[in-house]
């Protein structure tokens, strides 16, 4: 608004009153430039420092005396000086940062400079320039050129996105307004400009260098310029199409008002036909450079487009991977309790065809020999031979599945007890034949419990799999190698169950019961970050007796839960000293009874108190069947939520062999999670697709870690397993290749060393 006002007093204004307004508004400009140079340091001082003495020149020119005097060589003088600095400055202001001078730039401002000169030539030039020609006028028109190329250049990479740059380009362009006024009468043609256009000229000179100072752009501006390359942006479209109008415009105007004739001036002629000619010609390589970027970019995304079919492609190989890893068994790619388990729903439910399923528990005979004699990775080995054997053998409606260890299911649809026997004694058949793996013939048999499943009595799949296992119990202690088929009176109890279950209330009595402990190590430096409880009985004058054996009998008579409150407590304790020491935390394991007690959340926090482990130090771990049937049972999701809010972790044991799946780790109230020694151990060995395994085991790892839980390795044997997983996400690994069960005491000396 003010710059309005003032412009409208100097055209309104008599003679002298407006000549001193449009110099008052060079000298206001011209302070203010000056002013934000000093005071704001803007990028690119130099062009800005000679854009001000271009006005500064004019200014000197009116101290001189001279203006406005248009017949004044000196005011020319002053005037070639001033237009020759503001071209400098624009120069330098509109430079590349890496100095290089773009074909595209240096066509977009030719282009604009060709199209200047024709519309002043054929509007304004043409006539004076035809009846004369001075040397002053020349000289004024090369530096107007100057001014107008490197204006045209400035505004260009600027775009209307920089004010400031916008602005000093619209002062440059009032500059070579205002040269008409020396300019034009020394070719005897300023009349009608009549000395008001050029004091307006003069003013919005002036103005626009102020407001140039005072934009808040003009501190970065030149930092925020934008090279087209060879895509222009819009505004370029518009200046281009309007460039292009003028040369049928000049033609036009040039025929009208000059027609040829044979006595115009050879610059009458000559100039236009150059000019339009440069349009012409700059139009042209102008748009050639858009077409060869626009080829190139179709075939930069004809690339990125094959480059993400790609990616797309190994991302639905790797979804399909998973969900078949999450359904089979990773080590024999056999189906796995998940499939199995559901696969008994559906026979036991109203849908299934008539007749009565047939379940075939199967476990080899000496496997744990085959891993201690030759290792685990020909153990693993072997487990996939028996797997390919197994499967000719069943009906195609049957399912194969490996349930954990060396135990594998054959589920049929529906069959006979003679005709399940015939499967079964196939079956022990196909395993005594040796197996050729590596350089080894390794020969096995198998134990098999053979369960008929009578419908009638509405068994569960828990049921069922319980009965299947006392047959297969039966089949071993009858000798092994054999098919033992059940018989209810096997549900009574095994041989040594009830012995089993009196000398457990006598070690809880006596306290026979003691702990060892393994530790949990940080694969990166191998320091001891966890130990893990495990509960050992040691009858005294008698040999050790595993938990193999006295846990599932402390289960099924109750006992379970005092010998998990005395294993917490005793972990607890021992653990005070490591945490506080070394901020070592203890691990301990609990069933999916205790779980289910109504005060096992206060039994927590209370040993917790009493011991002084504070509960960052404990973590508890769950089964996989534990913690799936949390999702369904309200208060041992009670019991969870309350202790992980207290800040004692959960974590998932083995996982990977059971009922859990990928899909149930963002709903369970999990921590960590603890993978089943299979992944492990086939990290190493002559196992089938090695590179395909780790691939999915890192798979895995990353889908832990992207719902924010941290990943353990269980059962790492060998250096080569932890080789392989370091570079995976995977922090904390377990197993003989680091430590075996230590006492409380070896734990000490383990974390003092």
């Amino acid at each position: 608004m003010t710059a309005a006002i003032w412009l409208g007093l100097v055209l309104s204004l008599p003679g002298s009153a407006s000549r001193t307004a449009s110099l008052a508004a060079v000298a206001t400009g011209a302070a203010v430039l000056v002013g934000a140079i000093v005071w704001r340091r803007p990028a690119g001082w130099v062009g800005w420092s000679l854009v001000a003495a271009s006005a500064l020149v004019v200014l000197g020119e009116v101290a001189a005396g001279h203006y406005p005097l248009a017949d004044s060589e000196g005011a020319r003088g002053f005037l070639v000086a001033s237009l020759l600095l503001m071209a400098a400055g624009l120069g330098y202001l509109g430079r590349r940062p890496s100095g290089s001078v773009g074909l595209a730039d240096v066509l977009d401002t030719v282009l604009a400079v060709a199209g200047a000169v024709l519309v002043t030539w054929i509007f304004v030039g043409d006539p004076p320039l035809e009846r004369t020609m001075v040397a002053e006028a020349i000289v004024l028109a090369i530096a107007a050129l100057l001014v107008l190329g490197t204006a045209a250049k400035l505004w260009l990479a600027a775009v209307w996105r920089v004010p400031a740059c916008t602005l000093v380009a619209i002062a440059a362009v009032a500059l070579l307004a205002a040269a008409g006024d020396v300019a034009l009468p020394a070719v005897d043609f300023s009349g009608w400009l009549d000395g008001r256009f050029a004091r307006g000229a003069w003013t919005v000179h002036g103005l626009a260098l102020g407001a140039t100072g005072l934009h808040p752009s003009f501190a970065t501006a030149i930092n925020r310029l934008v090279w087209s390359g060879s895509d222009p942006a819009p505004p370029r479209f518009v200046l281009f199409g309007l460039i292009a109008a003028l040369v049928p415009t000049a033609i036009v105007v040039g025929l009208v008002d000059k027609p040829v004739s044979l006595t115009r001036s050879l610059g009458g002629v000559l100039v236009p036909a150059v000019a339009a000619t440069a349009v012409l010609l700059c139009l042209i390589g102008r748009l050639a450079l858009i077409a060869r970027v626009s080829q190139r970019r179709a075939i930069e995304l004809g690339k990125r487009s094959a480059a993400l079919a790609d990616a797309i492609a190994q991302q639905q190989a790797l979804q399909e991977e998973l969900a078949f890893r999450a359904m089979h068994d990773p080590l024999t790619g056999l189906s796995n309790r998940v499939v199995l388990a559901e696969r008994l729903s559906w026979l036991l439910g109203p849908r299934a065809v008539p007749g009565n399923p047939v379940l075939l528990l199967l476990d080899l005979d000496g496997f744990k020999d085959v891993n201690d004699t030759y290792g685990h990775p020909v153990g693993d080995e072997l487990l996939g031979a028996v797997a390919r054997r197994l499967v000719p053998i069943v009906p195609d409606t049957g399912v194969v599945a490996r349930i954990g260890g060396d135990e594998f299911a054959v589920l049929l649809e529906t069959a006979t007890e003679a005709e399940a026997r015939t499967h079964a004694d196939a079956i022990l058949a196909a395993i005594r034949e040796p197996f050729p793996i590596d350089t080894h013939e390794l020969r096995v048999s198998a134990s098999i419990g053979l369960l008929v499943i009578d419908r009638s009595s509405e068994p569960t799949p828990a049921d069922v799999l319980r009965d299947a296992d006392l047959a297969l119990y039966s089949a071993k202690g009858a000798g092994r190698s054999r098919v033992s088929t059940f018989d209810p009176a096997m549900r009574i109890g095994r041989t040594g169950r009830s012995r089993i279950n009196v000398g457990l209330h006598r070690a809880l009595a006596r306290g026979e019961l003691d702990l060892d402990y393994q530790p949990i190590v940080q694969l990166a430096t191998g320091a001891v970050a966890a130990v893990e409880a495990l509960v050992r009985w040691r009858p005294p004058g008698s040999p050790a007796i595993p938990p193999a054996q006295f846990i599932p009998v402390a289960q099924a008579s109750g006992l379970i839960g005092a010998i998990g409150a005395r294993v917490l407590r005793q972990a607890c304790s021992d653990a005070v000293r490591w945490h506080s020491d070394r901020g070592v935390a203890v691990s301990v394991n609990v069933a999916a009874s205790q779980l289910s007690m109504p005060g096992f959340a206060d039994l927590v926090l209370e040993t917790l108190d009493d011991t002084g482990l504070p509960a960052a130090g404990l973590i508890l771990e769950l089964t996989e069947a534990a913690l799936v049937s949390t999702r369904s049972d309200a208060i041992e999701t009670a019991h969870l939520l309350r202790l992980r809010k207290h800040g004692v972790r959960i974590a998932i044991d083995d996982f990977g062999t059971g009922y859990s799946s990928l899909a149930y780790l963002s709903r369970l109230p999990v921590d960590i999670v603890k993978l089943d020694r299979t992944f492990a151990t086939g990290l190493s060995g002559p196992v089938p697709d090695e590179v395909a395994g780790r691939n999915f085991v890192s798979s895995i790892f990353d889908t832990i870690a992207s719902v924010g839980m941290q990943a353990v390795a269980e059962g790492v044997e060998t250096a080569e397993q932890a080789a392989a997983l370091r570079p995976m996400r995977c922090e904390l690994a377990q197993g003989h290749f680091f430590y075996r069960s230590l006492s409380a005491a070896g734990i000490d000396d383990v974390l003092t060393a």
